[in-house]
Protein backbone atom coordinates (compact mmCIF):
# COMPACT_ATOMS: atom_id res chain seq x y z
CA UNK A 1 0.00 0.00 0.00
CA UNK A 2 1.06 3.39 -0.81
CA UNK A 3 1.86 5.59 1.90
CA UNK A 4 -0.97 7.58 3.43
CA UNK A 5 -1.50 11.61 3.30
CA UNK A 6 -2.67 12.48 6.76
CA UNK A 7 -1.64 16.45 6.01
CA UNK A 8 -4.80 17.81 4.14
CA UNK A 9 -4.04 18.49 0.41
CA UNK A 10 -6.36 19.47 -2.76
CA UNK A 11 -7.15 16.43 -5.02
CA UNK A 12 -7.09 16.53 -8.85
CA UNK A 13 -10.35 18.48 -9.14
CA UNK A 14 -8.84 21.35 -6.56
CA UNK A 15 -11.34 19.58 -3.61
CA UNK A 16 -10.58 17.96 -0.84
CA UNK A 17 -10.98 13.89 -0.62
CA UNK A 18 -10.88 11.93 2.75
CA UNK A 19 -11.35 8.83 4.76
CA UNK A 20 -12.65 9.48 8.73
CA UNK A 21 -13.45 7.83 11.87
CA UNK A 22 -16.09 9.71 13.95
CA UNK A 23 -16.32 8.60 17.96
CA UNK A 24 -18.86 8.94 20.12
CA UNK A 25 -17.40 10.47 23.17
CA UNK A 26 -20.25 8.80 24.95
CA UNK A 27 -20.62 5.47 24.47
CA UNK A 28 -17.24 4.84 21.92
CA UNK A 29 -18.97 3.99 19.21
CA UNK A 30 -17.62 4.75 15.46
CA UNK A 31 -17.88 5.29 12.52
CA UNK A 32 -16.28 5.17 9.21
CA UNK A 33 -16.53 7.50 5.92
CA UNK A 34 -15.51 9.38 3.44
CA UNK A 35 -15.98 13.26 2.38
CA UNK A 36 -15.73 15.44 -0.27
CA UNK A 37 -15.52 18.77 -0.09
CA UNK A 38 -14.69 22.51 -1.14
CA UNK A 39 -12.33 23.76 2.00
CA UNK A 40 -11.52 23.07 5.13
CA UNK A 41 -11.97 22.38 8.23
CA UNK A 42 -15.31 21.73 7.83
CA UNK A 43 -18.21 20.02 10.30
CA UNK A 44 -18.96 17.53 9.14
CA UNK A 45 -19.01 14.28 11.38
CA UNK A 46 -20.98 12.23 9.21
CA UNK A 47 -24.34 11.65 8.10
CA UNK A 48 -24.60 7.67 7.54
CA UNK A 49 -26.99 4.89 8.40
CA UNK A 50 -30.08 5.56 10.21
CA UNK A 51 -28.66 4.00 13.28
CA UNK A 52 -25.57 6.80 13.34
CA UNK A 53 -28.42 9.38 12.57
CA UNK A 54 -30.49 8.42 15.75
CA UNK A 55 -27.33 8.70 17.67
CA UNK A 56 -26.60 11.60 16.25
CA UNK A 57 -30.16 13.48 17.60
CA UNK A 58 -29.52 11.78 21.00
CA UNK A 59 -26.43 12.75 22.05
CA UNK A 60 -25.70 15.76 19.83
CA UNK A 61 -23.09 16.52 17.49
CA UNK A 62 -21.07 17.60 19.91
CA UNK A 63 -20.52 14.61 21.58
CA UNK A 64 -18.41 13.47 18.36
CA UNK A 65 -15.14 13.64 17.29
CA UNK A 66 -14.12 12.99 13.86
CA UNK A 67 -10.43 12.25 12.72
CA UNK A 68 -9.33 12.11 9.46
CA UNK A 69 -7.56 9.17 8.77
CA UNK A 70 -5.84 10.22 5.23
CA UNK A 71 -6.40 12.20 2.35
CA UNK A 72 -6.80 11.01 -1.27
CA UNK A 73 -6.33 12.74 -4.63
CA UNK A 74 -9.85 11.31 -6.17
CA UNK A 75 -12.68 10.98 -4.24
CA UNK A 76 -12.72 7.01 -5.61
CA UNK A 77 -9.84 6.39 -3.78
CA UNK A 78 -11.21 7.92 -0.82
CA UNK A 79 -14.24 5.61 -0.79
CA UNK A 80 -11.95 2.37 -1.58
CA UNK A 81 -9.97 3.10 1.32
CA UNK A 82 -13.31 3.24 3.56
CA UNK A 83 -14.22 -0.23 2.98
CA UNK A 84 -10.34 -1.82 5.23
CA UNK A 85 -10.99 0.78 7.85
CA UNK A 86 -14.43 -0.21 8.44
CA UNK A 87 -12.63 -3.67 8.80
CA UNK A 88 -9.95 -2.43 10.93
CA UNK A 89 -12.45 -0.42 13.29
CA UNK A 90 -14.78 -2.89 13.10
CA UNK A 91 -17.67 -0.59 12.30
CA UNK A 92 -19.72 -2.49 9.99
CA UNK A 93 -22.47 -3.38 12.90
CA UNK A 94 -22.57 -0.65 15.66
CA UNK A 95 -19.65 -1.41 17.99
Amino acid sequence: MARLRTKPFQGLDGRYHYTYLTTNLVNGKQYVGDRTCDKLPDKYIGSGSAHFKRAKKKYGEENFTKVILAFFPTREQAHAFEEPMIKKYGTLAPN
